[in-house]
């Protein structure tokens, strides 16, 4: 299925070893629920609890934000792109 122009959840910008199970393997996106003012099935992030438990861990590990912010690319540029809305 062709999921370009799909919007995505924020947990797909935790970070790889947050996406990542216990053996290395990302963790899939399963097709859930139809959305029908899309038209489209929505997916979500098997366990995705897993997944943000492994980046709170991260989060909490006393890294400076500088740190943080080269640790976890993609939050921040997302996080950089949400506020910019606010300029």
């Amino acid at each position: 299925m062709d999921i370009n122009g799909a919007a995505c959840s924020i947990e797909l910008f935790l970070g790889r070893a947050a996406l990542s199970d216990e053996n290395g393997n990302l963790r899939p996106v399963r097709w859930s629920s139809w959305n029908k003012a899309a038209s489209r099935y929505q997916g979500e992030l098997e366990n995705k609890n897993a997944a943000t438990a492994q980046f709170l861990i991260a989060m909490k590990s006393g890294a400076t934000p500088p740190q943080l912010r080269r640790k976890f690319k993609d939050m921040d540029g997302l996080l950089k792109a949400i506020f910019a809305g606010f300029n």
